[in-house]
């Protein structure tokens, strides 16, 4: 039997969102198959083809070319849960804040940083392969590729990578994480360029926390204590998980001033642009190594949420509009998402011109907001 387009979209969506909760702690971003290599599709069953690392790589040996029906068979259904628990609970505050309102990004020039790219698909990428590999975010890929299927794109497609930024409105000092961007940026202390990295944030009812922090300390290699919130949520885990690569915090952390709040990396790269975590900011390993061996204690941290940004570039008016985390959210689950009620756009604008007698192209403007692909885009005439 033959699977359709449909029927074998829905199953590598089904598959690929089985993969990031539950991705094996042992597999590497040099090392990692992409979800065709795993699971073949054809004749109503997945054949199961396990990656095998060398030792070097892992210091584990996983079975190759294992056939396996569509029922997966129990010892792997309870491992897989087992691992998915680890990441979701990775981090945790006894009680998580709610979803916080989005800022409004404001007036003056804030800068605009780096350039937009493109790549075509391989047969077997999905676009978690994709953003892996040029290093972006998973939802942020997919708004600014509409049309793009995420699960099966197809060989050949040409995909957007959405690498230009405007910088958040925040001073430009240390780090600051934008939420609705699900993005960390970091003002180095010599006044070198600013680096920019998707990051994974908290999901919904978990969220991470807006406001002033500092980086209290750093960990390589970190062990991980499971909180009493947490483990009560998730009875099976351990009380104490070592360093290693069945640790969710990845071989890099950095503690935040907020108790039980970290930056760190993980053992699961899908989770990377999604909002997957218990309120931890997560970064794919190589970023997070980058990171830490330049962040010292006491770098200060501002977490905003700002879906809506403006910059003036060589007196033009520029405008990024990503979606709210609700609508991330919607879109990773649906591919679409509500508009945003609360939008008041003709305000955001005006304080975006701060006074300037600039023309401006309000159907341009509308589009932009309603569409959030999360690019940078001249709006001024």
């Amino acid at each position: 039997m033959r699977l359709s387009i449909r029927s074998r979209s829905s199953l590598a969506k089904a598959w690929g969102e089985a993969i990031a909760r539950r991705m094996p702690a042992n597999v590497t971003r040099r090392t990692l198959p992409s979800w065709r290599r795993h699971a073949h599709i054809y004749r109503g069953s997945i054949n199961f083809r396990g990656h095998k690392p060398n030792a070097a790589e892992t210091g584990t040996n996983i079975a190759d070319n294992v056939d396996m029906p569509i029922a997966f068979k129990g010892f792997r259904i309870l491992a897989a849960a087992f691992i998915g628990m680890l990441q979701l609970a990775a981090c945790a505050s006894a009680e998580p804040p709610k979803d916080p309102p989005a800022e409004e990004s404001s007036a003056e020039a804030l800068g605009i940083v780096g350039g937009m790219a493109s790549t075509t698909t391989a047969y077997e990428d999905t676009l978690l392969d994709v953003a892996y590999r040029h290093g972006v975010g998973f939802v942020e890929l997919v708004a600014a590729n509409p049309g793009v299927d995420p699960w099966l794109p197809g060989e050949g497609t040409r995909v957007v990578l959405p690498k230009q930024h405007i910088l958040p409105d925040a001073p430009q000092e240390g780090i600051v994480v934008n939420l609705a961007e699900m993005r960390i940026y970091y003002y180095p202390p010599d006044g070198a360029a600013v680096q920019t990295y998707p990051v994974g944030i908290g999901r919904s009812g978990k969220s991470t926390p807006l406001g002033l922090t500092k980086v209290a300390s750093k960990r390589k290699d970190p062990i991980w204590y499971p909180t009493e919130a947490t483990r009560k949520d998730n009875p099976e885990l351990p009380k104490v998980v070592p360093a290693g690569p069945e640790n969710p915090l990845g071989a890099h952390a950095l503690d935040l001033g907020w108790p039980a709040y970290l930056i760190h990396g993980t053992n699961n790269v899908w989770g990377i642009g999604r909002r997957v975590s218990r309120g931890c900011i997560r970064m794919y390993p190589e970023d997070i190594e980058r990171l830490f061996a330049q962040v010292k204690p006491g770098t200060p941290t501002n977490v905003v949420d700002q879906p809506i940004k403006f910059a003036w570039m060589d007196g033009a008016l520029y405008m990024e509009a990503h979606t709210t985390q609700a609508q991330a959210e919607q879109l990773e689950e649906s591919g679409s998402f509500e508009p945003d009620e609360d939008l008041q756009l003709a305000r955001l604008v005006g304080r975006a011109l701060g006074g300037r007698l600039v023309p401006l192209d309000w159907q341009l403007i509308e589009k932009t907001a309603a569409e959030r692909r999360g690019v940078p885009v001249k709006v001024s005439e």
